[in-house]
């Protein structure tokens, strides 16, 4: 077994400085390739180290004016499958979801790409589960 455990996000392109053995498998175990796809995502979220807007609180995350909402960011056609829609929404940042139909009158299967987000509301406040 492994008794020490290492600070090394998997990444096949590295080898382990001790072992010499790649931290990851291509097409398999690839973090570092992950977190550089999804940065963008990922600092919009903000980093801890203030409090939400309009906040006083760590704790409390509320918007004024805001409701969430899913923003489609891409819309393809001719994607044969959901597998296949799945699987391109996972090669980019601005995919959290992905849907995908066959359309009856244009005879053509579409694939669409949302991202998570707020848009401007008159009277409601919103914000995220956690800070």
């Amino acid at each position: 077994g492994h008794y020490t455990r290492v600070n090394y996000y998997s990444n096949p392109d590295i080898n382990h400085p001790l072992t010499g053995t790649p931290l990851g498998v291509e097409g398999l175990s690839d973090n570092v390739r992950l977190l550089n796809e999804k940065a963008v995502s990922l600092a919009a979220i903000g980093d801890e180290s203030i409090n939400c807007e309009g906040s006083t609180s760590s704790t409390y995350c509320g918007l004024p004016n805001k409701v969430p909402k899913m923003l489609k960011t891409l819309k393809l056609l001719d994607i044969l499958s959901p597998e296949k829609c799945n699987e391109l929404c996972s090669g980019v940042s601005n995919c959290d979801f992905w849907s995908w139909k066959t359309e009856t009158k244009a005879l053509q299967a579409v694939c669409n790409f949302f991202k998570a987000g707020l848009q401007d509301h008159n009277v409601k406040t919103s914000g995220p589960a956690t800070c």
